[in-house]
């Protein structure tokens, strides 16, 4: 077996070092605000708790890891499955070995996902359960059809029970198998097993909170994403909304974290900032979304540069996210932890000591070369839609899975800049996708410029 696959174990050899190698010079891990959240769940009352920004998928894998460095390891080893997937899926798909050892490579040897996995949060484990879906659905023979939908489904629920972003990769998923005609037996088990664990949850969800659904805090954030762009002007404002209408000069300038969290914001001065109280925070939330509909409808054009700009950022170089968002893709100088939770590290980890040493710098030095292209990022994405536009006349039969691979990372990509903006550990999930779709659709525009040529030499 590895002797047929030889140049991809090596590969995967390497990105196993550079992991080790990061595990040795970052421990017991790195953190980001988000970080102290995931934890404060995992390590509530209960199996897991609920809280209001956050659904509790990721929570229940650090109840079950339980040490910090257990768990960036298992972190690593998702990574390194990703990549192996994709190899794997591109294989059964018929590329030829070299083309699917050099896009394993580029998702295995990724400096930002590396990063990304020694931090507390769940993007590794996200991008897993992503990437097992589109595996299992493009491998899956007639005879055991079912199975494997149904576990893709399984696995898509598992990724929106992790980051509700994972939502925006159902669409593909069901239009892929009406395309491919997977069967009635097989679409229902794949919707079943989607829907079913997503419901349970949500009932679960209520029965604590009293809310329907994975999170209380969906008005928040959307009304974070259009703060930029939110006046009263045109709206018929609700008598508890009318404080939103209160904007702080700097507001045009700032980003969602700022409308959600900073105490100038007008949701803060209006509600008082998220709350533990979960009536509290259903009002609160209640509000928001409704207030942020109001300016999404009363505002569309201008809603939607803000998601177009958005996304094209993630398709050229350059562009960061504000306020140290884009730290969780780096590797950082020293272990001094950033984004800090003092009450809550000093409760779960009293005598938490994180250490920054060799070979760090030489990791950073590595991250400087080796890591996400958004260029071809977006050659990938420019070469699978051509591939479609043209399947009319190729008939390939790549065609299917291209579409399938597209419209999930697109689909993430999208639904990121539609309710949180730009943050670029928001496109790393899906490196594992846009790798398999950059090549499928790389052979698929091949194959039709050689038949074409032959066409026309036989005239």
């Amino acid at each position: 077996m590895i002797r047929r696959h030889w140049p991809f174990a090596l590969v995967l050899a390497a990105a196993a070092l550079l992991r080790l190698a990061t595990e040795i010079a970052y421990r017991p891990a790195l953190f980001y605000s988000d970080s102290w959240g995931y934890l404060s769940m995992a390590h509530g009352g209960g199996i897991v708790s609920f809280a209001p920004l956050r659904p509790s998928g990721y929570p229940l894998i650090l109840k079950v890891l339980h040490w910090l460095t257990l768990t960036t390891v298992a972190q690593h080893l998702a990574g390194l499955a990703a990549a192996a997937l994709a190899y794997a899926t591109m294989r059964a798909l018929n590329v030829r070995r070299w083309a699917a050892t050099l896009a394993g490579a580029l998702v295995a040897l990724d400096a930002w996902a590396i990063a990304l996995e020694q931090y507390i949060l769940a993007e590794a484990f996200f991008a897993l359960a992503l990437m097992l879906a589109v595996w299992a659905s493009l491998i899956a023979r007639e005879s055991s059809r079912e199975i494997a939908l149904g576990f893709a489904g399984l696995c898509l629920a598992a990724a929106t029970l992790m980051r509700p972003v994972g939502l925006f990769a159902v669409p593909a998923w069901i239009v892929w198998m009406l395309w491919t005609r997977v069967g009635a037996r097989a679409f229902i088990a794949g919707l079943t097993c989607l829907v079913v664990p997503l419901v349970v949850y949500s009932f679960a969800h209520s029965s604590v909170t009293g809310s329907f659904g994975l999170t209380q805090a969906n008005g928040w954030f959307l009304y974070g994403r259009v703060g930029t762009i939110a006046s009263c002007d045109g709206i018929d404002v609700a008598r508890d909304a009318r404080k939103l209408c209160q904007r702080p000069a700097a507001a045009e300038h700032e980003n969602q974290s700022w409308f959600m969290f900073n105490r100038r914001s007008p949701a803060r001065q209006a509600f008082g900032g998220i709350s533990a109280d979960s009536a509290k925070q259903a009002r609160s939330n209640r509000i928001l979304e409704k207030f942020a509909r109001q300016v999404i409808v009363a505002r569309p054009g201008q809603y939607a540069r803000l998601v177009a700009d958005d996304f094209f950022r993630y398709l050229r170089p350059g562009p960061r996210a504000a306020h140290r968002e884009d730290q969780t893709v780096e590797f950082p100088r020293t272990a001094r932890i950033h984004f800090d939770d003092r009450k809550t590290r000093r409760r779960l980890y009293p005598g938490l000591q994180t250490h920054a040493s060799a070979p760090a710098g030489a990791l950073r030095s590595y991250a400087k070369v080796v890591h996400t292209s958004r260029p071809l990022v977006a050659l990938a994405i420019l070469a699978g839609l051509i591939a479609l536009a043209l399947g009319p006349w190729t008939r390939d039969p790549r065609l299917p899975a291209i579409f399938l691979a597209l419209g999930v990372a697109v689909g993430i990509m999208l639904g990121a800049a539609l309710g949180a903006g730009f943050a670029l550990r928001y496109m790393v999930p899906v490196v594992a996708e846009l790798a398999v779709l950059g090549t499928l659709s790389a052979e698929s525009l091949v194959s039709a410029a050689r038949g074409w040529r032959a066409r026309r030499a036989s005239l």
